[in-house]
């Protein structure tokens, strides 16, 4: 066989492949310019070429089969265009080209990955209307979907219409379900699910595993959380570094020192490079457990490493030294902030005032109350009431009495933020990790979405 030119594309079959020039597309015939369009497609997912020897071959009056249009509606999900897979499902219609299963699921797909659930749905439906039995990538496409909807509920009880029509769950949709069940904050639902196909002798990746110990971590359950870290290594699933994160962080909750340091270790034992995530759980579990001296070990260890403490990190560690009253520490950790980023918030400011409280030092708290509110970060209810009881301690009556008041009022602002906030999520989402903001010189509430409370975004 000749070999192909360097950088010539290469067939379905391993052959050389050609672009069309002229009249090769009348030359070709109809099976010929079907297959070029599915190896464009499967090139990198040359869509928009696969679509141009589409309209070359409606020029000819040559139809395109039913193989040709599902590779075209397939690359549409993967590229994110699921406006034009309906479009293309829509033209192979009126053409008379009968789709197959494959080509619904392509479609269903495309629509639920395009944030299009109700449109999957309806592809659904009428795929059993014409006689086709969806199987278990329908189902999969379908859950999905809705699983990351604002009808979350939907997801399961697809999965149930499944499970009545014989079809058993792939690992897939356990993931799915799982990871549905955790976003709708139902952690004990998720462990369920992941029980029931355990019992029925499924084998599960990683990721659900990873899912899984996530729902311990919110349960604070850590007793749990170590089961299935054994149950995982017994099925031979290699734990990657968000395992041995999410397992750190939820024995840190329970205050299982020793028991995150030893996993810890086999985590850096076993090859893998501690993240921002599982530093920070390590240090909020040796501060959970006031030993201040390991937590900071943990975080010189994390800049060597050339880890930029984060927020977190700053606020776990300031928190700590607060708590002990080691106010020239905590000093230190707040300039090092400044100096080097991340800039101080809300909670940074007042846990290094509470520290400036606790060493009856009122006057350098009230200073750094001033220095926040010029730099436009507005006080909370917890700040002033800090300030009120270093003022306190310090004989001051009438700014004992200014900050109190202003603490009741921000209170009250606060609850009107969570009333809000509940409104927002009986309404609009699922997520209860939706937050109302309240921004003082403005006077307005915001509704912002947030990340999982209490420990930093995993990088």
């Amino acid at each position: 066989m000749p070999a192909a030119a360097e950088g010539s594309a290469m067939n379905s079959k391993g052959q050389p492949q050609q672009e069309p020039k002229g009249d090769s597309l009348r030359a070709g015939g109809a099976v010929p310019v079907n297959e070029l369009i599915c190896d464009h497609v499967a090139l990198e997912l040359r869509t928009e070429k696969g679509l141009e020897l589409l309209t070359g071959m409606r020029q000819l009056s040559t139809t395109p089969n039913v193989i040709c249009y599902t590779a075209l509606i397939s690359a549409c999900d993967k590229g994110r265009q699921p406006e034009k897979a309906l479009e293309l499902f829509d033209a192979m219609q009126k053409e008379g080209v009968e789709p197959t299963v494959a080509t619904y699921n392509a479609l269903i797909s495309a629509c639920g990955n395009g944030e299009m659930p109700e449109k999957a749905l309806e592809k659904c439906i009428e795929m059993q209307e014409g006689g086709l039995t969806p199987n278990v990538l329908t189902y999969t496409s379908l859950i999905r979907a809705f699983g990351n909807s604002r009808h979350p509920q939907l997801a399961w009880e697809i999965y149930n219409k499944m499970k009545e029509a014989g079809e058993k769950p792939s690992v897939l949709i356990v993931s799915s379900l799982m990871q549905t069940a955790e976003r709708c904050q139902e952690p004990g639902k998720a462990l369920r699910i992941l029980q029931e196909m355990l019992d029925e002798g499924m084998r599960l990746d990683v990721l659900t595993y990873n899912c899984a110990i996530r729902c311990c971590e919110h349960m604070a359950d850590a007793e749990e959380a170590t089961k299935i870290f054994e149950k995982m290594k017994e099925q031979q699933v290699i734990p990657d570094v968000d395992t041995y994160g999410s397992l750190i962080s939820v024995c840190g909750k329970c205050k299982w020192c020793n028991t995150a340091m030893d996993l810890f270790k086999e985590m850096q034992d076993s090859g893998l490079t501690a993240t921002h995530y599982t530093y920070n759980a390590a240090i909020t579990a040796c501060c959970n457990v006031k030993r201040t001296v390991m937590a900071l070990d943990l975080f010189r260890s994390m800049k060597e490493a050339e880890l930029m403490p984060d927020i977190f990190t700053y606020r776990t560690l300031l928190s700590a030294v607060e708590r002990r009253k080691y106010l020239d520490r905590a000093e230190e950790l707040f300039r090092e902030m400044e100096a080097n980023g991340p800039e101080p918030d809300v909670i940074a400011y007042t846990l290094m005032i509470s520290c400036y409280a606790k060493n009856k030092r009122p006057d350098r708290a009230i200073q750094l109350l001033e220095e926040m509110q010029s730099r436009g970060i507005a006080p909370d209810s917890i700040t002033y009431s800090t300030l009120a009881s270093a003022c306190e301690k310090a004989g001051d009556e009438a700014k004992v009495q200014e900050f109190k008041e202003k603490e009741a009022e921000f209170k009250e602002r606060e609850a009107e933020c969570l009333r809000l906030r509940d409104i927002a999520v009986r309404r609009n989402t699922q997520n209860k990790n939706t937050h109302i903001r309240y921004y003082p010189t403005s006077g307005i509430h915001r509704i912002i979405t947030l990340p999982r409370h209490g420990m930093a975004v995993k990088r």
